[in-house]
């Protein structure tokens, strides 16, 4: 077989394969670069915030600051969701006694079944109030599905009654499904001197304040299909000592999380190789 035949050959198989499976496209991109250096570089928030995610309230990136050291992946900042100087309506579960909080999402990505789901997290909460008042503060990782915003998987839910059992009724939020290790996941107790929590970010409500150090977790794509994933912080009866939730290392099958093309992206790149393919064509004829 010539080369041009050759080429029109891969041609083709690339345009089916992005046709029967988006995902692909994504691979196209990362193929000139190894898989395992790409991924540290990309999944951390060196440069802030990446493009493409969307805040509501209070999100940022920091490096190690107080009781909440660099997450494990060797990267230099981490990105944090917090309830302080948040906004009302963004929680999860709307009857969750929610006041104020914060969400991040990534954006829309593909991913095949099977893929895993890993990321870090640290929660941090300065909220230990006992009685009715305790318990109220949270914050989650979840699954959406692209298209519609609906919920897919519950990955993470943090509760002070989770971490303290025994406290005031929050069974009522949804369990997570994601593997947390180390398991079972245990508070280092004291005053959460954190910058993010706000003008007095080493206060504490009560007994019950800490924070959970670094937990890994992962889930298991189940199905395949285009998902945003999202990180949100609560208060809860009240917006006084919040709560907030560190992230760093977010990866799916290896790599760092990115946006699902256009359909007009693909047209493009089946364009670009269309055209290539016919120069090559041109440049064959005899002369």
């Amino acid at each position: 077989m010539n080369t041009t035949a050759q080429f029109d050959t891969q041609l083709a198989r690339t345009a089916q394969r992005c046709r029967a499976h988006p995902g692909f496209f994504r691979s196209l991109a990362w193929g000139a670069i190894p898989t395992s250096s790409f991924a540290a570089q990309g999944a951390g928030f060196e440069a802030g915030i990446p493009a493409g995610w969307i805040c509501t309230g209070n999100c940022g990136t920091l490096g190690a600051s107080g009781v909440v050291t660099l997450a494990p992946g060797g990267h230099a900042r981490y990105g944090y969701v917090v309830s302080e100087q948040a906004v009302v309506g963004v929680s999860a579960w709307s009857d969750r006694f929610e006041e104020d909080g914060s969400v991040l999402r990534t954006p829309a990505f593909q991913a095949a079944a099977g893929d895993p789901l890993r990321f870090n997290f640290n929660l941090v909460f300065s909220d230990g109030a006992s009685g009715e008042y305790a318990a109220t503060d949270y914050a989650w990782a979840r699954l959406l599905h692209a298209a519609d915003g609906t919920e897919a998987h519950v990955l993470v839910t943090l509760t002070m009654e989770q971490l303290t059992p025994g406290l005031w009724g929050w069974s009522l939020l949804p369990p997570g499904v994601a593997s947390l290790s180390p398991a079972p996941v245990l508070t280092i107790p004291g005053a959460p001197n954190w910058l993010p929590l706000g003008l007095s970010p080493d206060a504490c409500w009560g007994t019950g304040c800490g924070q959970t150090d670094w937990v890994n977790a992962e889930f298991t794509m189940p199905t395949a299909g285009a998902y945003v994933l999202e990180f949100g912080a609560i208060d809860g009866r009240d917006t006084y000592f919040p709560v907030g939730l560190a992230f760093d290392d977010i990866t799916i099958a290896g790599n760092p999380i990115s946006a699902v093309p256009e359909p007009a992206s693909w047209a493009l790149l089946l364009a670009g190789l269309a055209t290539v393919s016919w120069r090559r064509r041109v440049l064959n004829v005899p002369h």
